[in-house]
């Protein structure tokens, strides 16, 4: 019974009636698995430190809570670049901690919370290839000169605000065994960040 009146005072505290809700045209209600809702949990965390997990209850009188529930969006802009989830605007440059990534995007995420300022998105991050082939130093300094980056297909999923987006990646899918990989992976045309 507690648990219900949890549920109820939620749903009345956050106004959950998405039928009365006007959705934008590229808007769509989604409903977060675990794993990219705690990852999503964490992300927001570092701003702010006190929200809580839904389903951990009953949580305090005055908690923010943060629902498992997003606007899953289609396309989003951003510095004149048209990013999605469906190819070939689906490659994306972003600005990690320490270092500039490439990432495949899974989702575009606005989060139906006050504590997101801003579109989120799940990218599935793209990791420089490591090759068994012999002339791979060789290999890499002209790719250097190129502005091209091989980077494997498989990442971890992360979490990334909009505004660390720096734009999107021209790329070429390459088979299995290209270039001495085993995995398939992808040729990346990399944006110089302050290059015209």
């Amino acid at each position: 019974m507690k648990s219900f009146g949890q549920w109820q005072r939620l749903m009345v505290k956050d106004d959950l009636n998405f039928s009365e809700t006007k959705e934008a045209e590229n808007e769509m209600d989604f409903e977060m698995d675990h794993n990219i809702y705690m990852k999503m949990l964490s992300h927001l965390q570092k701003t702010t430190p006190n929200l809580w997990d839904y389903s951990k209850i009953p949580h305090p009188e005055d908690a923010k809570v943060l629902l498992n529930y997003a606007k899953e969006l289609s396309t989003m802009k951003k510095d004149g670049y048209l990013i999605c989830n469906v190819e070939p605007n689906n490659l994306i440059q972003y600005i990690s901690p320490h270092q500039i990534r490439v990432g495949r995007v899974l989702h575009i995420l606005k989060v139906m919370n006050e504590a997101s300022k801003g579109e989120l998105v799940v990218v599935k991050r793209l990791d420089v290839a490591k090759s068994d082939w012999d002339g791979e130093e060789w290999l890499n300094k002209v790719f250097k000169k190129l502005s091209v980056v091989h980077v494997r297909q498989y990442g971890q999923v992360e979490i990334i605000s909009a505004c660390h987006i720096i734009g999107t990646a021209a790329y070429r899918e390459l088979p299995n065994g290209a270039l001495g990989c085993r995995e398939p992976s992808l040729m990346v045309h990399v944006i110089k960040k302050g290059a015209n």
